[in-house]
């Protein structure tokens, strides 16, 4: 809360608690028998004023460098932002670790939509830093038996319901099951039970003091991919915001041989390196930032003009 301070006496400056960048008032009119004035302040304090700015922008320095010490927790929900639910939990976060830094990795995952959660989870999952407490909450089963669960991977933390949200991330995973506080809501777990465990955790408490020792994490039950010969039996898992279709399918799997893909009646003969690649109208395959073969098209969404959606089976013939 800020301190009240008493109006100043007359003639008397209170220095503010942190300098401001240096401000020049408008020139004022010169003095030849003087030294040249800028506004208020003559060229010379401006001058002994130097170091003082020097020192103030080390200082902001230092702090920037503090920063890049403090635990991040990294939101993933399908709250959207027209209500007060992500606000909810980033005020608990504020009061329970109110030095961890929050980051905001999506709230439009569609509405109940584990899979599409799990994939954005994977795609971001490596490119934070070390000790990154991930609070994903997509939860359609809020309320019910569906444990809740805290797990620690790849020197990262995850919280959430166990309802298949960490299947990408989940090998070698160190789970613990968390206990449901008497006074939760029955329908916001987010609020009252997984952000609290996200602060604790960015705090610094083990994820053994966190809970009691629990099974490997839920995992969905998608298929995998099937190479037969020169033919690999793939799916589309996941539809981005562009209407790109991704398969389940990485670039290894490839081997770095040019493929056609086919989708239903839907194939395309090409394998491209960019989206601008492709003409105007044409299914092309590419290797997505994620590393996964992706269907695509140029100045539409692939999915809705060729008809493919989540779950299409998939020939990819290689060479």
């Amino acid at each position: 809360m800020p301190t009240a301070m008493a109006p100043a006496e007359t003639n008397r400056r209170i220095a503010p608690a942190r300098r401001a960048p240096l401000q020049i008032a408008p020139a004022a009119a010169s003095n030849a028998s003087g030294p040249r004035k800028i506004g208020r302040m003559s060229t010379e304090a401006a001058a002994r004023s130097v170091p003082s700015a020097r020192s103030t922008l080390a200082r902001f320095d230092a702090d920037i460098c503090s920063c890049s010490h403090m635990r991040v927790i990294a939101l993933l929900t399908d709250f959207g932002t027209r209500d007060g639910y992500v606000g909810a939990m980033k005020g608990v976060l504020a009061v329970r670790a109110p030095h961890a830094c929050i980051v905001d990795i999506t709230h439009d995952v569609p509405a109940g939509d584990v899979q599409h959660a799990a994939w954005v989870l994977k795609t971001v999952w490596s490119h934070f830093p070390a000790g990154t407490v991930f609070l994903a909450v997509v939860d359609p089963g809020v309320g019910s038996a569906r444990p809740a669960i805290a797990l620690g991977a790849e020197d990262r933390f995850a919280v959430g319901p166990d309802n298949g949200i960490f299947t990408f991330v989940a090998d070698s995973a160190r789970a613990v099951s968390l206990a449901i506080p008497i006074d939760a809501s029955p329908v916001f777990h987010g609020r009252d039970v997984f952000a609290p465990v996200a602060a604790s955790l960015a705090g610094g408490v083990s994820l053994e003091d966190i809970g009691a020792p629990a099974e490997s994490p839920e995992r969905l039950p998608l298929p995998r991919p099937e190479r037969r010969g020169e033919v690999i039996e793939a799916h589309v898992i996941h539809i981005d915001r562009f209407g790109n279709c991704v398969s389940d399918v990485p670039a290894a799997m490839l081997g770095g041989r040019p493929v056609r893909v086919e989708a239903g009646a839907v194939r395309t003969t090409r394998l491209v390196r960019t989206y601008a690649e492709a003409r105007e109208g044409e299914l092309v395959a590419l290797i997505n930032s994620a590393g996964h073969l992706e269907l695509a098209t140029r100045s539409g969404a692939a999915s809705e003009r060729f008809g493919i959606r989540r779950g299409a089976r998939l020939l990819v013939r290689l060479g």
